[in-house]
């Protein structure tokens, strides 16, 4: 498989200090990939999810862990959907699982199970809160700009 890269340049016009500068950047970038491990989507297909999902709650979720430090409460969650806090949340997710198989049918998307939004479920059986992993943070945050 090969991947398109749009980041094209001629080194060759680039100042010593503009190259080390780079160099440093991108050795930072991989040493955090290798802490982290790899990111289950891309920013671009990150943007298509969200642009797949619109204005839903599990879009202002996504959203909202790339704000954050990759969580959601469970209060907020109930907040996005417009109801009170004292309900259930099953299949809170499907929406997210059905947008990721409706982009891999179409083609250049992985399936990704399950899909980036992930439940803590804490020591019961009830979500506590919503989490985007780790290593899918920094391409989610690159998706939405934040």
């Amino acid at each position: 498989m090969s991947l398109p890269i749009t980041a094209m340049f001629d080194p060759r016009r680039l100042s010593t200090e503009e190259l080390h500068r780079l160099r440093d950047a991108l050795t930072a970038e991989l040493q955090g990939r290798d802490e982290l491990g790899e990111s289950s989507l891309r920013p671009d297909q990150f943007e298509r999810l969200l642009a797949r999902l619109g204005d839903c709650a599990q879009a202002k979720a996504l959203r909202a862990a790339a704000a954050q430090d990759g969580r959601v409460s469970r209060e907020k969650v109930f907040e996005f959907l417009g109801r009170p806090a004292d309900g259930r949340l099953n299949g809170f997710r499907k929406p997210i699982d059905r947008a990721v198989t409706a982009l891999a049918a179409a083609g250049d998307f992985p399936v990704v199970t399950p899909g980036p939004l992930h439940v803590d479920y804490g020591t019961g059986v009830s979500a506590e809160a919503f989490y985007v992993r780790a290593a899918d943070l920094p391409a989610l945050r690159a998706a939405v700009g934040t």
